[in-house]
């Protein structure tokens, strides 16, 4: 997904408290023998349209050392012209298309599936590492952290000074690595053709309330040249619809009147932002509700408040418990 509006009262980074420091394994304190064996990782990029961007990331793929052992492309909504500019561009890519728009989450979902590893680096069209060792980081990191869920990258300077991987509720949704049997367990994403305000923290609370840890860690760095979303109507008008949508989907009723004042503060600041969005937004919810209501499955009432309040608090690990031979 491209960048969030700034200023926006949801789950993402801006309303994190810097973590408490615990102490905190090194990813490079990883054993040798583990460094010296190449973990065989999938690069994964969703792909619309912006095809000068998509040349950038792909080109920074390919000069990564190591190299990733496949990367796989993803072209929404039948674009021929970005198809051809990933096999002229990148040749060695595996390109997957879809007729119909899936979205980015759909679009992750189909990647996910068809990648041959365990572990998935997914980036935007718009996201590329930023070092050029950046797979040899992933290595690191899952040698430290080995059942991890999602291992989230960011772009965002202050980010990169927090001391050591940490758990948070919520990743950055244009770079990061997927674990592929953690994603399983939660059925991915909910595809829908626009994900703001609901891609990345459906899939965090789903991963949390199955026992997966978000980690995001300060040496996955990467570029994010996103063109910020406009202040439309149409746009604040999605996304207090997603907002609804994520309530809904899974909040249990007994947190309801949480879900509704999360809702509020949201319309609250559109009414500085954006205001004409607020009513056809909210008359827009049933319909959407209705449409999605096949993938409701609320989380226990303890494990949302759990995640809400990690997404207040991250907190900074040694270990990850080993939840996936349990």
């Amino acid at each position: 997904m491209a960048a969030r509006p700034r200023g926006h009262p949801s789950l993402f980074s801006s309303q994190r408290s810097p973590p408490a420091r615990l102490s905190t394994q090194s990813a490079h304190n990883a054993p040798a023998s583990f460094l010296n064996t190449h973990l065989p990782i999938s690069a994964a990029v969703t792909a619309f349209r912006r095809t000068e961007r998509l040349i950038q990331t792909l080109k920074q793929l390919q000069a990564c050392i190591p190299a990733p052992a496949e990367i796989l492309v993803h072209v929404d909504g039948g674009n021929t012209a970005v198809i051809e500019v990933v096999r002229e561009v990148c040749p060695e890519a595996r390109v997957l298309q879809s007729q119909a728009l899936l979205g980015p989450g759909g679009s992750r979902n189909r990647l996910v599936a068809e990648s041959a590893h365990d572990w998935i680096a997914s980036f935007d069209v718009d996201a590329w590492p930023l070092s050029l060792d950046y797979f040899k980081t992933v290595a690191e990191l899952v040698a430290s952290h080995p059942n991890a869920a999602i291992f989230g990258a960011s772009s965002l300077v202050e980010e990169w000074q927090w001391p050591g991987t940490h758990q948070v509720a919520v990743y950055h949704g244009y770079a990061s690595v997927f674990n592929k049997t953690w994603f399983t367990r939660t059925e991915g994403f909910v595809p829908l053709p626009f994900a703001y305000c609901m891609e990345e923290q459906d899939l965090s609370l789903k991963l949390h309330a199955s026992g997966g840890m978000v980690l995001q860690s300060p040496e996955l760095r990467v570029e994010h040249d996103a063109d910020l979303p406009g202040n439309t109507t149409a746009f604040h008008r999605q996304a207090l619809a997603n907002t609804a949508l994520f309530h809904f989907l899974r909040y249990p009723l007994v947190l309801l009147p949480v879900a509704l004042v999360q809702l509020a503060k949201r319309c609250f600041w559109l009414l500085r932002v954006c205001p004409g969005a607020i009513v056809p937004g909210l008359l827009s919810i049933p319909q959407h509700l209705w449409t999605q209501r096949r993938h409701r499955k609320t989380v226990p009432p303890q494990v949302l408040q759990d995640w809400m309040r990690l997404r207040r608090h991250p907190r900074v690990l040694a270990a990850i418990p080993n939840a996936l031979s349990e």
